[in-house]
């Protein structure tokens, strides 16, 4: 309320604006975040910190388009931002160009030099556009990779356990150690479920799906014991 009264009393105060997209934006309110923060930027002026976020906010609006053309101007004048390398891998995976979005996310994988800078979402978009490239066994461990960084996302790990089912179905060469790491993932699955607080019970739903993830690791890696005693 105050930041819209400073801006009933001044329009031009621009920095209230910023302000103001920042609350929106912790409200997830993503669209008003946008609009309002589309008063405090400048595209032709601003620095790129503030260009990023612009364009992140577009995204998160759901107004792919605008920040597509956004992504796409402002890169010109730094091509290795990484927010905007990220931001144009994701909407081209959500426009559909699969083959376009998996070369993006090559390109920003392969050139973060430091890969603190990477986050879940980015291995998630890599992973998913890897899947939609029918390249299931690159998928499946970019997903792992993806769900080890964030145990809490249960339905990833289903994406991942899907990715290699597809590879292990259509590949010629499967390997013991693919059945291995598929297992891996089950049991990692079934191991991140757990009571959101100490002392609560689990509840029915998600203690069937411990056991299903946990059983699925079981039968795998009974059948490489099977396949290689020795191992």
């Amino acid at each position: 309320d105050m930041l819209n009264k400073l801006i009933e009393m001044d329009p031009e105060y621009t920095v209230a604006y910023g302000e103001l997209a920042d609350v929106y934006y912790k409200n997830e309110e993503f669209a008003k975040a946008a609009d309002a923060f589309s008063k405090y930027v400048n595209v032709e002026t601003s620095d790129m910190k503030d260009l990023a976020r612009y364009a992140t906010l577009l995204y998160f609006s759901g107004d792919q388009d605008k920040a597509l053309e956004l992504v796409t101007k402002v890169s010109q004048r730094e091509p290795n931002n990484t927010v905007l390398r990220r931001l144009n891998m994701y909407i081209n995976y959500d426009k559909g160009d699969y083959a376009k979005s998996l070369e993006l996310a090559k390109t920003l994988m392969g050139q973060v030099e430091d890969s603190s800078k990477l986050i879940t979402r980015d291995y998630m978009y890599f992973a998913r556009t890897l899947s939609k490239n029918d390249l299931h066994k690159e998928a499946a461990e970019v997903f792992e990779k993806a769900v080890n960084m964030d145990t809490a996302r249960v339905k990833d790990y289903d994406k991942a356990i899907g990715a290699y089912k597809r590879y292990i179905d259509q590949a010629k060469d499967v390997k013991l150690n693919d059945y291995f790491n598929l297992g891996k993932v089950y049991y990692t699955a079934g191991a991140s479920i757990r009571p959101t607080e100490d002392g609560v019970v689990m509840t029915e739903s998600d203690s069937m799906r411990m056991v299903d993830y946990l059983k699925g690791a079981d039968s795998l890696f009974a059948h490489v014991v099977e396949k290689a005693p020795e191992s």
